[in-house]
């Protein structure tokens, strides 16, 4: 039996110590290396898009405020006809319309600048005696005219009353291109900023860095003038035309701005 033993073809103990002692030492660091990088990986994953916050800075805000002259309005132009039969109230509807249509490209509207908005056809009833009885029908149309000559406005409102529009609103007036107008305003602002901070260096003696963050308060409205003439015709405003103000837009900006101290 020792003989057999002693012919084994496994190793004895004493003969492989000095390796599993070796290989032990190996796994352990490979466990402890590759335990360190994972938790660095960890580490750059949560900081991944957050930028390093210098020690010092200098935060200064800057505002601006202007105001601009619209110079386009929106007009809502329409009328309601009431007849027996839908012939009838369609031919009376669709005549008054039109003329004014017309009339409005006299003055140079362009028809891209005419958009009908809204035709119905409605039965209209009586009630008596618990009854419902169709006494005829009910065709009503509206056109939206954008006007980019704000001086057409008057004479506009005042022929709509000419050709018997009963269902005139508006003008709301608006700048065509706002964007354009708060640029300028935003840029008074970033300029108010950076003087604001030029300041405030020279007072603490030091010198600014870089630009490292920004912040625009985006919450500016453009105010709009409206006026709104319900049934003109009947009002008697056919006689001359109604006394239009434009007014004006008021446009802020406010931004702050974060620089580094060096």
């Amino acid at each position: 039996l020792r003989k057999c033993m002693t012919n084994s073809v496994w190793p004895l103990w004493q003969e492989i110590k000095p390796f599993a002692l070796l290989l032990l030492i190996l796994i352990v660091y490979l466990i402890v290396f590759f335990g360190v990088k994972i938790d660095n990986e960890l580490k750059s994953t949560q900081l991944l898009g957050q930028a390093d916050t210098p020690e010092h800075t200098i935060s200064v805000t800057g505002e601006a405020d202007s105001s601009a002259v619209p110079d386009i309005a929106t007009l809502r132009l329409g009328y309601v006809a009431e007849a027996e039969t839908v012939s009838d109230a369609q031919t009376e509807n669709v005549e008054a319309v039109n003329q004014m249509i017309a009339a409005v490209k006299r003055l140079g509207i362009d028809s891209e600048d005419i958009k009908t908005q809204d035709f119905s056809v409605s039965p209209m009833y009586t009630y008596e005696d618990g009854k419902r009885e169709q006494t005829g029908f009910q065709v009503s149309q509206q056109v939206t005219v954008t006007v980019r000559n704000t001086d057409l406005v008057s004479t506009i409102l005042e022929q709509s009353a000419e050709y018997g529009l009963n269902r005139v609103s508006g003008p709301d007036f608006t700048l065509d291109d706002p964007d354009a107008a708060y640029q300028e305003v935003r840029l008074a602002a970033i300029e108010d900023a950076f003087e604001e901070a030029n300041e405030l260096a020279a007072a603490l003696g030091v010198s600014l860095g870089k630009v490292i963050g920004f912040y625009e308060n985006t919450n500016q409205s453009y105010p709009r003038a409206y006026a709104e003439f319900a049934d003109v015709a009947a009002l008697g405003f056919g006689g001359a035309a109604p006394e239009i103000e434009v007014g004006s837009t008021e446009l802020s900006a406010s931004v702050t701005i974060l620089f580094q101290i060096p």
